[in-house]
């Protein structure tokens, strides 16, 4: 239910700015547009960490943020919280070693 929109309103199948403006809100929010737009950096045009780094801080915001969601919530979800935190900070390390100049 999550994964088809996903995909579909991240720009990998149809750029955003052919979306309407309501849904290129949407599409902000979630993670895959970011990733998306990282993945495209890095690959096709070898962009380092300084034209990246808005994807970077929405992806890490987007964490934070669900993270936040999860740690508030009582039960099992603190350990969702917590793998989905050391994930962004994987990730955040990932796309810095990838964009850091040599």
């Amino acid at each position: 239910m999550f994964l088809l929109p996903s995909i579909m309103l991240s720009g990998y199948i149809f750029p955003l700015t052919s979306l309407p403006g309501p849904v290129r809100l949407v599409a902000q929010i979630l993670p895959a547009t970011h990733f998306i737009a990282i993945s495209r950096g890095i690959i096709l045009r070898g962009a380092g960490f300084g034209a990246l780094w808005p994807h970077v801080a929405a992806l890490v915001v987007i964490a934070l943020v669900w993270g936040g969601i999860f740690l508030v919530r009582r039960g099992t979800d603190r350990k969702r919280a917590v793998l989905m935190l050391l994930a962004a900070m994987v990730l955040l390390g990932n796309i810095l070693i990838w964009t850091w100049p040599s």
